[in-house]
């Protein structure tokens, strides 16, 4: 069965804010400008997008004379996508910028052209990103805006209530760091409960998913450029891998693994976490845990009753912000109208309401409560026909929430904005990797050959761990260590200045 992703981004009624200064042509003047706005999708289109779309139009077209086309692209191919299209000249108009990418890549790739004049001129759209801007600032132009103002990320400990409830096992309200994880276990196994305690899934990108915070400086997947730990006392870039830090946690984990705490095969069994939750293989997991992947997500994605534990804190840095946001390919001829309908999308709550959930009575109902939405009856999120996008454009905190989502998530979103979240310090830098983009390379192969099964505890850890560490030196990673702290000095020196 295909599994449809369900975005759980948030939100109400905005009042329409005032438009900005630079000017498009007027529908009723008959002057209609075409643009074509990139959608990431996994690998399937929602049936009832060209209804979305048509609708959207008649909003965007009589307010400020643009026509929107979407054109949806893969997840798997949207990292190489825009070169090909901007070698082809073929229009795109508004472009993922993060995800599998960064600004500062596709800048130093020609793909996008800079924003800054268009933002600075909307009081709308530069009042609402702030200084989260400066994440999407490279050499002192505007080449991206941040698809959310609630970006920060934790670490989170979800787990199925009910069994909870039945088996009595005592859950704490907050978790300082994974150790106390190891108590759970073991009272989940004292208790009889016929699943495994805990899934360690595959492995990939989970070290955060701890508690442990530290600035990825740009690479928070294989943390190949270096990182800082304690951020707030710290500027020294050094291996993540070599720390402390990652070591215990390897040696935790291999523990779990031999005390039978954990699903002995997640990293080759081809179920991703909630999957595992969902067949009843296992009472729990771990993740990061933001706007869109909070204790809602997890319900949906595995039909159970879930709960959420935040471990540690949560941290706002350049890569949140980075990672949905959007630009102008530097081929696009309609930079001016595209910033235009963005910044409608953030003045309208009619129009960022269909783009985020549709149509009513058709994709989704009202409630009692204007903020909560539900499906029409006979539709769930597998069947609805529109929603399963990855969003580029999001105003957690006006949107209105989609079933199972209710108005308690609206303090979720609050805290995981820039006045309450905690802010990186180096908010706004971004290593330049191209200088050893050879040695990057090599080291992202190295982290995906040894990363899973050390994460996992599958292999012992004193006899794999030499060979990770040798493996990385060997493929650069202290040249890319040396190139980043050189960057970081300077960018930390032009901030004093």
């Amino acid at each position: 069965m295909k599994r449809r992703f369900v975005a759980v981004c948030t939100a109400a009624a905005l009042a329409a804010g005032s438009m900005s200064t630079f000017s498009v042509a007027n529908a009723a003047e008959g002057d209609i400008t075409n643009i074509v706005v990139e959608t990431i999708n996994y690998g399937f289109d929602d049936a009832d997008l060209q209804m979305v779309e048509d609708a959207m139009n008649e909003i965007t077209e009589a307010e400020i004379g643009v026509h929107v086309h979407f054109l949806t692209v893969p997840i798997s191919e949207m990292a190489t996508k825009l070169g090909l299209q901007v070698a082809a000249g073929e229009q795109i108009d508004l472009t993922c910028t993060g995800l599998l990418t960064s600004p500062i890549t596709l800048v130093n790739e020609g793909l996008l052209q800079p924003i800054t004049e268009y933002v600075n001129n909307s009081e709308v759209l530069s009042s609402k990103a702030g200084d989260l801007l400066k994440a999407c600032t490279v050499n002192g132009e505007i080449y991206a805006y941040p698809g959310s103002f609630y970006t920060a990320v934790g670490a989170a400990y979800f787990y199925d209530k009910d069994l909870a409830e039945e088996y009595n096992i005592d859950i704490p309200e907050h978790l300082d760091s994974e150790d106390e994880l190891t108590d759970i276990f073991q009272q989940i196994v004292d208790s009889g409960m016929p699943m495994y305690p805990f899934t360690m899934g595959d492995g990939v990108n989970t070290e955060r998913n701890y508690g442990i915070i530290y600035e990825g400086l740009g690479d928070s997947t294989y943390a190949s450029y270096g990182v800082v730990i304690d951020p707030e006392n710290s500027t020294e870039v050094v291996d993540w891998y070599e720390t402390e830090e990652y070591q215990k946690q390897s040696r935790t984990h291999q523990e779990w693994y031999e005390n039978g705490y954990v699903v002995p095969d997640s990293i080759s069994n081809g179920y991703v976490t909630y999957d595992s939750i969902a067949q009843g293989q296992c009472f729990s997991s771990v993740g990061a845990y933001g706007t869109g992947t909070s204790e809602a997500f997890m319900k949906t994605m595995t039909g159970r009753n879930i709960g959420a534990v935040i471990i540690g804190d949560t941290y706002l840095d350049t890569t949140g912000v980075i990672n949905a946001s959007w630009g102008v390919p530097s081929t696009s001829e309609h930079a001016e109208e595209a910033v235009k309908f963005v910044e409608l999308l953030y003045s309208n709550i009619d129009l960022l309401t269909l783009y985020r959930y549709g149509i009513e009575g058709v994709h989704y109902v009202k409630t009692e409560n204007s903020r909560e939405l539900t499906y029409p009856d006979g539709v769930d999120s597998s069947s609805v026909g529109y929603g399963s996008f990855i969003p580029l454009f999001n105003d957690e905190a006006e949107l209105p929430v989609l079933d199972p989502l209710t108005e308690d998530f609206y303090e979720t979103v609050e805290s995981l904005g820039p006045e309450k979240a905690n802010v990186s310090r180096f908010l706004g830098y971004s290593f330049d990797p191209s200088s050893v983009s050879t040695q990057v390379s090599a080291v992202t192969a190295v982290v995906s050959e040894y990363g899973p099964s050390l994460s996992c505890g599958v292999v012992d850890f004193d006899t794999i761990y030499p060979e990770f560490i040798d493996s990385l030196k060997a493929a650069g990673i202290d040249e890319i260590i040396a190139e980043n702290q050189r960057q970081l000095d300077e960018w930390l020196a032009a901030q004093e200045s």
